[in-house]
């Protein structure tokens, strides 16, 4: 079947009632709406750095954190759960301890003593 010769439509657009016009339009806006979201690919939002399970329950680490504060104050620790992987006042090697026990997802911070101000930024 060929392609209608474009003029002509027109022609019998201009010629259309103002209720079929309106249909048209309709038509028209529903086919427009069809091509722009075929030609869009979907967005899947991901948060980087997190996983599709829920947040890691990390009480047991701040209890650890609360029970040890005084021994490890001005130092870098690596927990999983209760159990310290690493601790030292380099960032790289108590990362590095983590890695080496197998855990990738081991909360690392650095121990401030009980007496330290709030940190507000420099």
């Amino acid at each position: 079947m060929s392609e209608p010769n474009l003029e002509r439509v027109i022609e019998q657009i201009v010629a259309l009632s103002p209720d079929n016009l309106a249909k048209l339009r309709r038509l028209l806006d529903e086919k427009l709406q069809e091509v722009e979201q075929a030609s869009q690919s979907p967005f899947v939002p991901r948060i980087v750095g997190q996983s599709s399970n829920a947040p890691k329950d990390r009480s047991r680490e701040q209890a650890w954190l609360e029970q040890h504060r005084d021994q490890y104050a001005d130092q870098w620790v690596a927990l999983d759960t209760d159990r310290l992987l690493g601790h030292g006042v380099s960032l790289k090697e108590v990362a590095a301890a983590a890695k080496q026990a197998g855990v990738s997802d081991a909360l690392i911070v650095r121990v401030e003593p009980r007496d330290a101000l709030p940190y507000v930024g420099v």
